[in-house]
């Protein structure tokens, strides 16, 4: 059995998160690509993730998705988000996350989909991409009283466990064969 893992990163912390939880795929073969790098079509499985910035998948991951669509038919994906907000009181924000990717693969097989905890430091990201996050922030504090940005800690809040979790959660279902359809 083999599998491919794609992904894209922002700020490159997404790579991580893929190693640990290809970490804990024993069935068979698995390989990690960028999504620059040729789609590699001839397998059994794809697991498809991708940061959330500025409260939205990548758009790369997305086009990405569009592009190759019909190398994902009948094949079973597992999909997963990266975001800041899942260790956060904000990580029922991470649902909707997840239902806007999960939306591009209407009508194709989702075995699983995580929202896992990622990584955002603001200090290590372009000014550019500072200016619009503090846009954000300013405009959501403006729109509700609940949400309090400065009390909102940027850092890394990846988690190997619960990214192995998910690696041996895709194990057990290709183990199993319950994705079988």
């Amino acid at each position: 059995m083999k599998g491919m893992l794609y992904y894209d990163s922002k700020y490159g912390s997404t790579k991580q998160v893929c190693q640990w939880i290809v970490s804990e795929i024993t069935i068979g073969q698995i390989t990690i690509n960028h999504i620059t790098e040729r789609m590699k079509h001839n397998v059994d499985y794809f697991i498809i993730g991708t940061p959330i910035f500025i409260g939205k998948p990548m758009a790369s991951v997305i086009d990405f998705c569009h592009a190759n669509k019909h190398y994902f038919k009948d094949k079973p994906l597992f999909l997963f988000i990266t975001s800041w907000a899942e260790s956060t009181i904000y990580r029922d924000e991470c649902k909707k996350f997840l239902d806007m990717l999960k939306f591009h693969f209407k009508g194709h097989h989702l075995i699983l989909v995580e929202s896992l905890p990622g990584k955002l430091v603001m200090d290590k990201i372009t000014r550019k991409d500072r200016k619009i996050m503090e846009r954000l922030l300013r405009r959501l504090d403006n729109m509700s009283n609940e949400f309090q940005s400065e009390s909102i800690l940027f850092n890394d809040q990846r988690s190997e466990k619960l990214s192995r979790n998910f690696g041996r959660r895709i194990n057990e279902v290709l183990r199993d064969k319950s994705y079988l359809f």
